[in-house]
């Protein structure tokens, strides 16, 4: 299914993902990735810390199957299908992905009022080298009830809908900002 909106929010996380632009991953460019989002956690807040780790990996292994080597590359088009297979179980989607949400909501609610404000989600933008100008509409977007915070019912539907909506006018589409155009 190339082409539909659920491969452009996956090529935006290939491209994110993909920092140096060799249009493939290897398990030490992930988890450099993924070191950047396990250092949003305060210092001390080693357990969410260590969840986004524990997340990032389950990710990886539904990435590539069986295991890698240091040699183990994942191309575009192979993280793409599989993303389409990885979130083609809801299970596989909390298990991973919304485990690593779930701690970064955690982490990032610093006055711990289990929400997230304005600044503190812009230090997700900071940590995942998404331009911070897009974070105030994005913000405004996954806002649903308008109240000037994302509670974490808001912050999990919006992960859900970038990970499984079609629909254009899903506000979890903005999560990281507007959509760059995909890189074929």
């Amino acid at each position: 299914m190339p082409g539909t909106l659920r491969d452009q929010k996956f090529d935006a996380l290939f491209e994110m993902f993909d920092r140096e632009g060799q249009g493939y991953l290897t398990r030490e460019r992930f988890f450099r990735f993924a070191e950047g989002i396990a250092g949003l956690p305060p210092r001390g807040d080693n357990e969410n810390a260590a969840a986004v780790r524990a997340g990032f990996e389950k990710w990886w292994k539904l990435l590539v199957p069986g295991g890698s080597g240091p040699d183990t590359r994942i191309d575009r088009q192979e993280f793409l299908s599989r993303m389409r297979s990885l979130v083609s179980s809801r299970a596989n989607l909390d298990d991973a992905v919304l485990a690593i949400a779930d701690a970064l909501m955690r982490a990032l609610d610093t006055n711990k009022d289990k929400t997230l404000s304005l600044d503190e989600y812009r230090r997700i933008y900071t940590h995942a080298g998404v331009d911070t100008a897009h974070g105030e509409e994005a913000f405004r977007r996954l806002d649903r009830d308008g109240d000037g915070r994302i509670r974490h019912e808001e912050w999990r539907a919006a992960l859900r809908e970038f990970f499984l909506s079609d629909d254009a006018d899903a506000p979890g589409n903005q999560l990281l900002g507007p959509l760059p155009p995909p890189a074929r």
